[in-house]
């Protein structure tokens, strides 16, 4: 059913997979997976979403949501955070906030770097609208995304911190989750035109 729903795009999908990208200031590379649509068929940049996966989960995850935006004209960065089953990473070893400071970190880095990671993309360099970026995730992968659209949360040191990314435009959630005890109540701060989905069925 769902893929019922799901109505090609007129443009044909490329992907770049793996990129690899060094964080600067961490002695780590951040691995990518870029889609987007041919460059060739566009006579404008297009759009960026930048993409947090779910917990544990990889940036090879959400191939199908990624290739249908790209058909429809958007481009998707995923990178693959270092909490992933992917990277050997055991659950629990590293306490919630650093997890989520470290997500913000890496969807940071990918902004300051998009024109350098765009070029690595065959055909996308100078093709990416740096005005109509919106930042998204799944599960946890949501709260990384609320955070540069303006929720205050609470740093490994304690503080309550405000990282809204002026950058960011606009923020996509599925299966989103909060409030939780190291984010902020402050929802009003968020002011960007939010698309979230969510569901209740188990299989």
């Amino acid at each position: 059913a769902f893929g019922d729903l799901m109505v090609r795009g007129p443009f044909a999908v490329k992907t770049a997979n793996p990129l690899s990208f060094a964080v600067p200031g961490q002695n780590r590379s951040l691995l990518l997976r870029v889609v987007y649509p041919d460059p060739e068929a566009a006579s404008e940049p297009f759009p960026l979403v930048l993409f947090s996966h779910g917990g544990q989960s990889s940036k090879d995850s959400y191939n199908a949501v990624a290739e249908h935006w790209a058909s429809h004209g958007i481009v998707t960065i995923l990178p693959t955070h270092f909490d992933s089953d992917s990277l050997k990473y055991n659950a629990g070893e590293v306490i919630t906030e650093k997890l989520l400071q470290g997500r913000i970190d890496d969807l940071d880095s990918i902004l300051d770097h998009i024109k350098e990671i765009s070029a690595d993309a065959p055909g996308l360099r100078e093709m990416i609208d740096l005005k109509h970026i919106a930042a998204g995730g799944h599960g946890f992968g949501s709260l990384p995304a609320l955070v540069l659209g303006g929720l205050s949360y609470r740093n490994p040191d304690g503080r309550m911190v405000n990282a809204r990314d002026a950058r960011v435009k606009a923020l996509v959630a599925y299966n989103g989750i909060g409030p939780l005890p190291f984010l902020g109540a402050d929802w009003n701060k968020i002011s960007l035109p939010v698309f979230a989905a969510s569901g209740t069925a188990r299989s």
